[in-house]
């Protein structure tokens, strides 16, 4: 298929030639994520203090004289209360543990630093093509390695940020259709645009070997 936009880099590990789009996805999904993150960590954060405090303050309800009194009462409520009460304790300890709350905060942070950092990169980068002065292809090659090690990080974040995932994937659909109608140098396409919707989706496959087809 010929594909009429610049081409600013070939990728060497698999010789697919990476356009100015790939460019521009690579962009959006680092400003996307430089924006989402911070946020992401701080409700992780969140929770993982909410749970803390609930457990502490369960902890003060059970070691209380009043709760001595009724953990020795026989009644039915007694030892329903006494059974609820405990645990919800010991869920509110945990949980979070096991949802990965503290400790998907800190790296979400991390990688908000990292995607940052990544799009400043880009932005240059693209700023160069736009002015005629193309970048290294072995800068270029830079970017594009620190973006998918990013990028893999971010896949491995626990609790994945699965309603940010989706939402970015609907922003790039509707680039697709923008870049369609907007683009006046692209891949020949048929009345309904499927062919340049399928170079949009396997660029998107190169880009993102692991995501769901």
């Amino acid at each position: 298929m010929n594909v009429s936009a610049q081409i600013v880099y070939v990728a060497p590990q698999i010789g697919i030639p990476v356009c100015e789009e790939r460019l521009d996805i690579c962009l959006h999904d680092a400003e996307y994520w430089a924006e989402h993150l911070g946020n992401y960590s701080a409700k992780l954060q969140a929770k993982a203090d909410f749970f803390q405090v609930s457990a502490v303050a369960l902890s003060a309800v059970t070691s209380g004289a009043a709760w001595t009194l009724i953990s020795s009462n026989r009644a039915t409520w007694a030892v329903v209360l006494v059974a609820v009460v405990s645990l919800l304790t010991a869920l509110a300890a945990a949980y979070p543990r096991a949802r990965n709350y503290s400790r998907g905060a800190v790296d979400a942070a991390r990688l908000n630093a990292d995607y940052g950092r990544l799009y400043g990169r880009l932005m240059d980068a693209r700023h160069a093509v736009e002015t005629g002065r193309s970048p290294s292809d072995d800068h270029l090659q830079s970017l594009v390695e620190e973006f998918q090690a990013v990028r893999s990080k971010r896949q491995m974040l626990h609790p994945r940020p699965a309603r940010l995932e989706h939402e970015l994937e609907q922003q790039l659909q509707v680039r697709t259709v923008d870049v369609e109608v907007d683009v006046p140098m692209r891949p020949p396409v048929s009345t309904d645009g499927s062919r340049w919707l399928r170079f949009r989706s396997n660029l998107h496959a190169y880009l993102d070997p692991f995501a769901p087809s």
